[in-house]
């Protein structure tokens, strides 16, 4: 048996059979494509059921073929758009303000805003009045307050 080669001279010619083969192979795609779908639409379409007639329904063929059917639903494969989540409102707390009595602390300003709160030395005492006193820019660990002062105070934690 002689070598044999599959030779194509003139360069147009390589560029036409390959776009050629291309769009064979692309035509080939698209028809697997349309089959596998109409085989998927096939398998999920439920079977036919049949309906006993009501009464009163007519039970002739010629007047049964005359009777209005309402159309079978056909399940889609095709994707729905899903909703986009609504942006909900965040409320943010106003700054409620405590005003400073005759001899008062940080932290009994702090446990008369959130009453009850706080036992006696408790830690989270102390890390909440930190926070009050550098939202009001007050020096920290020994704040000065005077009477009649204002102060912002953080929600009650």
């Amino acid at each position: 048996m002689a070598n044999f080669k599959f030779q194509i001279p003139k360069p147009k010619a390589q560029i036409a059979l390959l776009v050629g083969a291309f769009l064979l192979l692309a035509a080939v795609a698209w028809g697997i494509g349309w089959a596998a779908h109409g085989l998927l639409d096939r398998q999920t379409t439920p079977p036919a059921t049949t309906a006993e007639p009501a009464v009163g329904a007519p039970t002739s063929p010629a007047l049964a073929a005359t009777s209005v059917q309402p159309p079978a639903p056909h399940p889609t494969s095709t994707l729905r758009p899903t909703s986009t989540p609504v942006p909900t409102l965040v409320v943010t707390p106003t700054a409620e303000i405590e005003i400073v009595q005759h001899e008062e602390g940080l932290y009994q300003v702090c446990r008369r805003h959130c009453p009850e709160r706080w036992p006696p030395d408790d830690a989270d005492l102390k890390e909440y009045a930190r926070g009050v006193a550098r939202l009001n820019g007050l020096p920290w660990p020994n704040p000065a307050l005077s009477p009649g002062q204002r102060l912002r105070m953080l929600p009650c934690p």
